[in-house]
Order: C-alpha cells, then sequence, then structure tokens
C-alpha cells in the first residue's frame, strides 16, 4: 500500500491550493494521510483515501492568533507529537509539508529520527521576513530555513520568481514550478456561461480586504455607469473593522453606500457558488512585499475567478502583464 503524508501547520481549508494538492494524491496513492492543526469545521469533501489528523480541539483561526506565547507553544508542541506518530508509519514514501512551520516540525523530527520517505516541499506563501515578529514560530521556521533545505529531496513554488527568496544553494534536489491553479475536476461543475449584465455590473473582491488592492478607487467609481448599468462592489472574506469603517465612511461620502456590500469569509467548498454570480473579479494586488510582487502564478484567487467565466482587473504592471496579458479574460 502506497502512502503520503501531507502537513500544513494552518489549516488546509485555508489553503486551497493545498486541498487540491490532496485531492490529486488521492488518485496516486492508496492512502493520503493528513496532518495539520484543528482551525477549521471544514466542509470540504475529502476522497475515501484521505485520512484527517487534526490536533486539538476545535478553535478559530483569528483564537490561535492572538492566544498566549506560552499556548501557542504548548500547540506547536502538540503538533509536532502529532506529525511523529504519523510518520512513523513504514509505508509512508512521501512526506509533503506545504508551509514554513510544518517544513520546520519536518526538520526538527528528522534530525531526531531515520526516516526513508522522499521529502517534498511546496512553498505556498514565502515568508516575507520584513513582516515576521521576532521570537514567533514563523520566525524560527525563517532562522532554520537553510538547514531544512538541506535535507528536502524535491521543492515546487507556485511562482519561479520567488526561487531567489529561497536559500537555494542549501538545497540539492529535484525543483519543479507548480502553479496555484484550481482543480478543474471541481469548479467545473459549478461553471456556467457569462451572459450581458442586465441593469448592474456587479465587482467581486475575495480575501482579505486592505490597503493595496484598490478597493478605494473602486468605492470611488461606483457612482458611474457603464453603457448605461450602474456599478456595485462585494468583499467576501476577513477585513478589519477600521478598514470596513473607512471604506464605508467614503462609500457614504460618494453617496454610493447602497452600491457598497459586505461578506464574511465563506467556506471554500461554498465559494464557487457565490463566485459564479458576480461579472467581473478584482485581483488588484499592488506588487509591495514578495508575496504580491510575485502573485501572478501564485494567486489562486486569479485563476478561481477565471474558472467560473468571470472576467478580472489587474494590477498594471510587468510581472502580471509577463503572466497573464495573453488571456483573453484579463484587464490591467
Amino acid at each position: 500500500m502506497k502512502k503520503v503524508l501531507v502537513t500544513i501547520y494552518v489549516h488546509p481549508e485555508y489553503y486551497p491550493p493545498t486541498l487540491n494538492a490532496i485531492n490529486e494524491l488521492s488518485l496516486i496513492f492508496d492512502e493520503v494521510v493528513v496532518v495539520t492543526r484543528n482551525l477549521a469545521a471544514s466542509k470540504w469533501k475529502f476522497p475515501e483515501n484521505v485520512s484527517l489528523k487534526e490536533e486539538g480541539a476545535l478553535l478559530g483561526l483569528k483564537e490561535s492568533m492572538v492566544m498566549p506565547f506560552h499556548k501557542k507553544i504548548r500547540a506547536f508542541v502538540r503538533y509536532v507529537i502529532l506529525l511523529h506518530r504519523n510518520m512513523q508509519d513504514n509505508k509512508i514514501e512521501v512526506v509533503m509539508a506545504n508551509d514554513p512551520i510544518a517544513l520546520f516540525s519536518y526538520w526538527l523530527l528528522h534530525k531526531m529520527n531515520r526516516y526513508h520517505h522522499l521529502s517534498w516541499y511546496h512553498n505556498h506563501d514565502i515568508i516575507d521576513r520584513d513582516k515576521i515578529k521576532k521570537y514567533s514560530l514563523t520566525w524560527l521556521a525563517a532562522i532554520y530555513e537553510k538547514k531544512a533545505f538541506k535535507i528536502l529531496d524535491l521543492l515546487t513554488v507556485p511562482a519561479k520568481e520567488r526561487l531567489k527568496q529561497l536559500p537555494m544553494d542549501h538545497f540539492n534536489g529535484d525543483q519543479y514550478f507548480l502553479p496555484n491553479w484550481p482543480l478543474a475536476t471541481f469548479y467545473k461543475q459549478f461553471y456556467i456561461p457569462k451572459t450581458r449584465p442586465n441593469k448592474e455590473i456587479k465587482l467581486l473582491y475575495q480575501g482579505t480586504a486592505s490597503k493595496g488592492h484598490g478597493l478605494e478607487e473602486i468605492v470611488e467609481m461606483l457612482d458611474s455607469k457603464i453603457a448605461g448599468r450602474d456599478l456595485s462592489l462585494t468583499l467576501i472574506g476577513n477585513i478589519s473593522e477600521q478598514y470596513k469603517d473607512n471604506l464605508t465612511m467614503l462609500a457614504k461620502d460618494r453617496n454610493v453606500l447602497d452600491r457598497l456590500y459586505f461578506r464574511k469569509r465563506e467556506q471554500y467548498a461554498a465559494l464557487p457558488l457565490i463566485t459564479r454570480d458576480y461579472d467581473i473579479g478584482l485581483a488588484i494586488h499592488e506588487p509591495k512585499g514578495v508575496i504580491y510582487s510575485t502573485a501572478g502564478t501564485a494567486s489562486n484567487k486569479i485563476y478561481e475567478y477565471a474558472a467560473l467565466g468571470l472576467p478580472i482587473l489587474l494590477f498594471d504592471d510587468e510581472h502580471y502583464n509577463n503572466h497573464l496579458s495573453k488571456y483573453p479574460w484579463t484587464r490591467f
């Protein structure tokens, strides 16, 4: 029996490309073991040969982020123990880590044990070293990243540009480019061909809303009409109260408060049914920082819009043009 172990410190519900990877691996291996923390009551339907091993009682992601430091360390230790127990299975042929803390945990265990499986790291989101808090788990993962790279057999990245941010001089394995595209077999069940909007053009932004995504500029345009049609903007995802208030006040000043909508973050399994009802997807990422300056193939949101037939507005810079200008459904 062929087994693969997939581990991610933050629940895969928050990282759709990991959900997609698990589904694809289930077609190759007899069993897929997923080790993670219990941070989401996910409605994602895993294949029957996938077993989910979650550390601890259910805890919200926001609650886990504001826990006292000693509780964070305790949760991390429990996660490492759970990972160790599952890695002892001799039938496991591959271990795949999907975030920096998962890789750090794997490296710690590798130092204390002899494993005979292939080690694979998919760098879903690269560490932005300018933003990490000193002495945090992510900070520790960043410090020991070079040592962890020495023991890897396989590395995949969703953006080739990110390789220069990784300690490749410490890596001796095989490296491949693996963009964060959505799962076609999942999205095709929701796709409906688009028709021309009747009275209103509905704009959609999915993801954490903050400065740097052109949202203020879009709100200021909501009093305009395109081909006689009104505009509206819906934000789906996490947003701070302060930033929400800022957008609300801006909409009020422009007399377009009735055209601005906020919705809470939706489970990934439920999102396509909502997304497909909109007309244009917004993926305007101001290229500041390593994540957004390399998101042309790494932002799964861009390709999830496209999978449902939405044309997409993007930031007009060289990186995004190089990767996306060839598609007829993009505008900059």
